[in-house]
């Protein structure tokens, strides 16, 4: 009988098992590229042609590729996106909070930036600016991986 409950649990561990990144708008199309490294557990940034999302919240919304001026610390040729930096901020003492009593999870300032290909430039300066202004200085890709 224990043999067949450890059974089942390694198949409900693998079932369950998934990739820390997912795209939570199914509009979103990623570029795609032959990278092979497995991504790991990180703050997500998600940036699609309506809004930018951290962690799965909505922070700002995008119109024809770029933020609402007013949400700009600098006005519209301004890179610091100030509700983007206050959900990362928050997002970065969560990390660092939890790293406190898990000595295995440190706060390495890594986010894992999910970006529709189809996003400008510019856009994606302004979002990793921010971010690293907000302590996360490391960013990962998230892609398509290419067969």
């Amino acid at each position: 009988l224990l043999d067949i409950v450890t059974i089942i649990l390694v198949y409900l561990l693998k079932s369950f098992a998934g990739s820390p990144v997912s795209v939570p708008d199914p509009t979103v199309k990623l570029p795609s590229s032959t990278a092979q490294l497995v991504p790991e557990e990180a703050s997500t940034i998600t940036i699609t042609e309506t809004k930018i999302v951290v962690n799965d919240k909505a922070v700002a919304e995008i119109n024809d590729g770029t933020v609402d001026p007013n949400d700009k610390r600098d006005g519209p040729q301004g890179f610091f996106i100030t509700p983007l930096y206050d959900a990362l901020v928050d997002a970065a003492d969560n990390e660092k909070k939890i790293a406190q009593y898990n000595p295995a999870q440190t706060f390495k300032g890594i986010a894992i930036l999910i970006a529709d290909k189809r996003i400008p430039y510019r856009l994606i300066s302004e979002v990793m600016y921010t971010a690293g202004q907000a302590e996360f200085g490391s960013f990962k890709f998230a892609v398509i991986k290419k067969e």
